[in-house]
């Protein structure tokens, strides 16, 4: 009896040592499970632009956004305030972006407010007025890296105010080309991305605009300069020519 248990044990011992090399190499070829990974990049300009004009601070400007990923989702919240320590646009972009070889498309939602301020002088004393309304957005894109040094991008927003003071909804589609790196990776290397796009929104406003936005990085050095212009094909006093330069650090 004692020897017939001894033996089945044997046998089942004898079982699992076969099949766990299976098991293994069956566990090695599942794929790794997707990992948190966050960066992000400051940057300090002389004018806060914003692609809606009515929506653009027109002062110097520090710029902060952050992007905390894992698998196909990313939360990357921007908080944008002028120098004196004032917000100016404070977003929390929800995106899931989905890539098959050398296309990506992409669905986000956000989250947003914005304040417009008011400066005047009371009794010889500065004097700023802030107001703050809120906004939900949504995003659809699709891209594609066409060459190693050209890529292609078609972005759609549509938004919707929250508060009655604000702007009760609007839409954006954007075309860009991100060309680059122009250069040495190594060393001094440059980036260029133009962009083509149009507004219309309940202000009422609308608008077809050109952008060009522009860095220069040497290495791996994570300070690198840029600049930004944009142009209405129909200039006016509420939409014209605008410009900006600064530094942007990148983590």
């Amino acid at each position: 009896m004692n020897n017939s248990i001894f033996s089945k044990g044997l046998k089942l011992f004898f079982l699992f040592l076969v099949c766990l090399p299976g098991h293994a190499q069956e566990q090695a070829l599942l794929p790794e499970k997707p990992k948190w990974e966050f960066h992000g990049n400051m940057q300090l300009n002389n004018n806060g632009i914003s692609p809606v004009p009515a929506f653009s601070l027109g002062r110097p400007a520090l710029m902060n956004t952050f992007y905390i990923k894992k698998g196909n989702f990313t939360f990357s919240p921007e908080y944008n305030f002028s120098l004196d320590a004032r917000p100016w646009v404070l977003n929390q972009w929800v995106r899931y972006r989905i890539d098959q070889n050398k296309t990506y498309y992409g669905l986000g939602a956000n989250f947003s407010q914005f304040y417009s301020r008011t400066d005047s002088e009371i009794n010889g004393k500065k004097h700023v007025e802030q107001t703050m309304d809120r906004y939900m957005a949504f995003e659809a894109l699709v891209g594609s890296q066409v060459s190693e040094k050209m890529g292609v991008r078609l972005v759609y927003w549509f938004s919707t105010a929250l508060d009655p003071s604000g702007v009760s909804s609007g839409h954006f589609v954007m075309a860009s080309l991100p060309l680059g790196p122009f250069g040495s990776p190594q060393k001094i290397h440059a980036r260029i991305t133009p962009n083509l796009f149009y507004i219309n929104n309940t202000i009422p406003f609308k608008g077809l605009f050109t952008s060009a936005i522009g860095s220069v990085h040497s290495g791996k050095f994570p300070v690198s300069l840029f600049g930004q212009v944009v142009q209405p094909f129909k200039p006016d006093d509420v939409s014209k020519f605008n410009w900006n330069l600064g530094l942007n650090y990148t983590f």
